[in-house]
């Protein structure tokens, strides 16, 4: 009897901790990665162009969560435009797994996806891609427009396996990339005057990368181009590598070798 008590005993316990542990682990906004930041700077960057940049860095690595980080960009002087959301369903067909368009939203000013997983009828999104748009004056002199770029899903590996990759380019007739960067813990392995390949994790279920946007002539409000991000992910035995590539100033991403049955990608687009 004793010995029945004991074991039950055990079991509840071990439930309980896997539910406190379940919960500590899952962040109130999962959305946001608040993680350090890698910088790169671009050719044409002036030192003024670096401050700003290294004061907005330093807002991103100290900001709770994306409402205060984009508070934060206010104070800065950069008023939020305009955020859009792609949402897609991963399904399996013929073996391999496809992502769906499920969803397309674009909104006046900032909105989070945090907690937003149902979509038409209860669909789960199991891939999450975001722009968001920021622009304005610092001091009010010196134009400068804001882009944020971010991925989050729920299917990530649960273990770390093979690297994946994730390309964020920008259109550079109207405007310049004075600085770029993204999260620490993933890798920029790729880069051009329009865009950069980032290497990550594929247990990573959230990344955030960044570039500042300086406009050649004229005012940000009048400074328009666009905006590209693309999300490689491969799985399985003897899975592919991903590669990135250079054409036109944009970077673009694949694999090597080819194996439809092991890789999946998709791409976004918007403007500025």
């Amino acid at each position: 009897m004793n010995e029945v008590f004991s074991k039950r005993l055990i079991r509840l316990i071990f439930c309980l901790f896997s539910m406190l542990t379940a919960v500590s682990i899952v962040s109130p906004d999962i959305s946001w990665a608040g993680e350090q930041q890698k910088i790169i700077f671009g050719d044409e960057a002036t030192d003024s162009d670096k401050a700003f940049i290294n004061k907005v860095v330093d807002l991103m690595e100290n900001s709770d969560n994306r409402q205060s980080y984009y508070e934060g960009l206010a104070q800065l002087g950069l008023t939020d435009q305009k955020t859009i959301l792609y949402r897609y369903r991963l399904i399996e067909k013929e073996n391999r797994v496809i992502p769906v368009l499920v969803s397309k939203q674009e909104f006046e000013g900032c909105t989070d996806s945090t907690g937003d997983i149902g979509i038409q009828g209860g669909t789960q999104a199991d891939l999450t891609l975001t722009f968001h748009v920021s622009r304005g004056y610092e001091f009010g002199t010196i134009p400068y427009i804001w882009v944020d770029y971010y991925f989050e899903w729920s299917n990530c590996e649960e273990i770390d396996g093979t690297l994946d990759g994730w390309v964020c380019n920008w259109d550079t007739e109207e405007a310049y990339a004075s600085g770029c960067g993204c999260d620490y813990d993933m890798d920029v392995v790729e880069q051009a005057v329009g865009g950069m390949g980032i290497e990550t994790d594929d247990d990573n279920s959230v990344g955030h990368a960044w570039v500042s946007l300086t406009p050649r002539d004229g005012s940000p409000a009048e400074t328009h181009g666009e905006l590209t991000q693309t999300y490689c992910h491969t799985y399985g035995f003897n899975s592919p590598s991903v590669t990135f590539s250079v054409n036109l100033g944009m970077v673009s991403v694949s694999v090597t070798p080819e194996d439809k049955n092991h890789y999946w990608k998709e791409a976004a687009r918007s403007t500025y």
